[in-house]
C-alpha cells in the first residue's frame, strides 16, 4: 500500500492516499501503515482524492482514523477538501467538501455562465497555484481559460449548504438511448466487487441506442469472476441501462496519469476502443 506521511500545522501525522482501487486498502495491513510512519507519531488522518462512498466508513473503522475526502488538479493545486468538524456528517455521501483557503470555485453552465445556488454543472477553479498553460499548446490552454478561473472538465454538483459533490468526467458521460451515464458511478460499483482490482468504463459507438458501456476489467489476481457474475452484481446496484455492455479482462496495470487516474485513451487500440474479443451480457458470450 502506497503511502506518503507528513505533518499537517496544528493537527499532527496525516496520511496522504492517491486514488487507488479499493482492494488495496481491503488488503493493507493498518498496522504496517502505522509502522510505517517510523519516528512519526500514529496517523489521525488520511486525505485521499476520491474516498469510495459505499466503503467510507468500513475504512474509518478498518484503520481507526479520519479519512477525508479532498478534489484537486495538477494544473491548479489543492482546491477543495472536507473540513474535519464536518466529516462525520458526510461519511459515505460522496461529498468533497468546501474551498480551501485561497481558492474561488464556480460551478458554470455548457457557455460557461456561473450558476448559483443548489445546482449541478461544471467545476471551475481559481487560486494561488494556477498554471501559466500547457508548455507549447496555447489553444487547450484557451479551451480550458474562462478569465481567471480554469475550466476543469468535472461534473460537480453542490447542495444547498455549500457542499460539492463529484458525479465524473464530462467528456467521458456515455449517452445511451437518450440517457446519461456517468462512468465514475459504474466503476465505482463495479470496483467494490472483492475480484475487481480496478475498471475502467467508456463509451462505445451503438447502432441501435447511439452509445453503449465498455469496461475494462483488472481482477485481484487472486480470484476472477465470470463476468455474467459481475453483471448480476451490478444489476443489484445500478439501474438497467447503466450496466455495461461490454466487458474486457485488463491483464496488465492501466496507463495512469501522475495523479493516478487511468489515462482511458490510452487503451484505445487503431484509435478506438475494441469491441473484438470483448464478453457481450445481451449474448452472454465472448463476440
Amino acid at each position: 500500500m502506497h503511502v506518503e506521511v507528513f505533518r499537517v500545522a496544528g493537527v499532527g501525522t496525516a496520511i496522504f492516499e492517491r486514488p487507488r482501487p479499493l482492494s488495496r486498502h481491503r488488503r493493507a495491513d493498518p498496522g504496517r501503515v502505522v509502522r510505517y510512519t517510523l519516528n512519526c507519531e500514529e496517523p489521525r488522518m488520511a486525505l485521499q482524492i476520491g474516498v469510495p462512498p459505499r466503503h467510507h466508513r468500513e475504512l474509518v473503522e478498518r484503520f481507526g482514523f479520519p479519512w477525508y475526502d479532498v478534489y484537486g488538479l495538477s494544473e491548479t493545486g489543492l482546491n477543495l477538501a472536507m473540513p474535519p468538524h464536518l466529516a462525520d456528517s458526510y461519511i459515505g455521501t460522496g461529498a468533497i467538501g468546501l474551498p480551501v483557503p485561497e481558492v474561488d470555485v464556480e460551478i458554470v453552465d455548457r457557455a460557461g455562465l456561473p450558476l448559483t445556488g443548489e445546482t449541478n454543472g461544471e467545476l471551475a477553479v481559481s487560486g494561488p497555484f494556477m498554471m501559466a498553460g500547457y508548455l507549447n499548446n496555447p489553444q487547450e490552454t484557451e479551451n480550458v481559460t474562462l478569465g481567471r478561473f480554469l475550466r476543469t472538465g468535472d461534473e460537480i454538483s453542490r447542495d444547498a449548504d455549500g457542499m460539492h459533490f463529484f458525479r465524473g468526467r464530462l467528456k467521458e458521460v456515455i449517452r445511451r438511448g437518450g440517457e446519461n451515464i456517468a462512468p465514475f458511478e459504474v466503476e465505482a460499483v463495479i470496483r467494490s466487487h472483492p475480484a475487481v482490482h480496478d475498471v475502467a468504463v467508456v463509451p462505445v459507438p451503438d447502432d441501435l441506442r447511439g452509445e453503449e458501456g465498455k469496461a475494462y476489467v483488472e481482477f485481484t489476481g487472486v480470484e476472477r469472476v465470470d463476468f455474467s457474475e459481475l453483471v448480476n452484481f451490478c444489476t443489484e446496484r445500478l439501474a438497467p441501462h447503466k450496466i455495461p455492455r461490454y466487458y474486457e479482462i485488463r491483464d496488465r496495470p492501466f496507463p495512469r496519469t501522475p495523479s493516478q487516474r487511468i489515462r482511458k485513451a490510452q487503451l484505445k487500440v487503431a484509435g478506438v476502443h475494441a469491441l473484438d474479443d470483448v464478453w457481450d451480457r445481451t449474448e452472454m458470450r465472448v463476440q
